[in-house]
């Protein structure tokens, strides 16, 4: 027995190469496809657009899922801020038409007086016949009840307080809002990062540009 040969198989070892060698093709072909798209997504990345912010003077630089969340929050926090400037401005604008008004009031009861007393009575009556009553009526209204009470002029001061208060107001908002944006999600220091965007190196796109100021 010691003299017997085995049958020997033909083919085998020819066709477990080209199984190894099918296996390495695929894997090629695996490992292309991968860095390919790699390749693609990092090149959209580096496309991707970015916006310059100013918030306060300072310049910050985002990207597009952070400039929309920043112009979001900006939106939502205009709009509280305005809403927040009414109802601090109606308290003060009422009481300085509360103050203006009040001679006026007062003074009512005298021209009352006056306009149905016999002399009025007469002159109305003169009045009515040769000239024209009703412009002679605003006048003797003007003279007697608007001049004496002085609304004129605290209208007019008013008129000219209001722009310096109303301008106090807004300075007053905008650095709260401008606090509020800086501590929001939208520039909050990412992960490991010195800031929303502030450490990234592309220049942005031109015509990109946002100014944080309230309206």
């Amino acid at each position: 027995m010691s003299g017997a040969t085995l049958p020997r198989r033909e083919g085998h070892a020819p066709t477990r190469g080209w199984r190894r060698w099918g296996l390495s093709l695929l894997v090629v072909l695996l490992l292309l496809v991968l860095l390919e798209g790699g390749h693609r997504w990092l090149e959209s990345r580096s496309q991707a657009p970015l916006f310059r912010v100013i918030v306060a003077g300072e310049s910050l630089t985002l990207d597009a899922q952070t400039h929309a969340d920043f112009t979001r929050d900006l939106a939502t926090l205009t709009g509280e801020a305005q809403a927040r400037l009414a109802a601090r401005m109606a308290p003060w604008w009422e009481a300085r038409l509360e103050a203006a008004f009040d001679p006026l009031a007062a003074a009512v009861p005298g021209y009352l007086d006056w306009y149905f007393s016999a002399p009025g009575s007469y002159q109305r009556l003169a009045v009515a016949l040769v000239g024209d009553l009703d412009a002679w009526l605003d006048e003797q209204l003007h003279e007697r009840l608007v001049v004496p009470s002085g609304l004129e002029a605290a209208l007019a001061q008013l008129q000219a307080d209001y722009p310096e208060r109303l301008a106090r107001e807004q300075q007053a908002m905008a650095e709260g809002l401008t606090v509020t944006l800086h501590a929001s999600r939208a520039l909050c220091p990412a992960p490991g990062g010195r800031g929303a965007g502030r450490g990234r190196q592309p220049r942005p796109r031109p015509g990109r540009r946002v100014a944080a100021r309230p309206r």
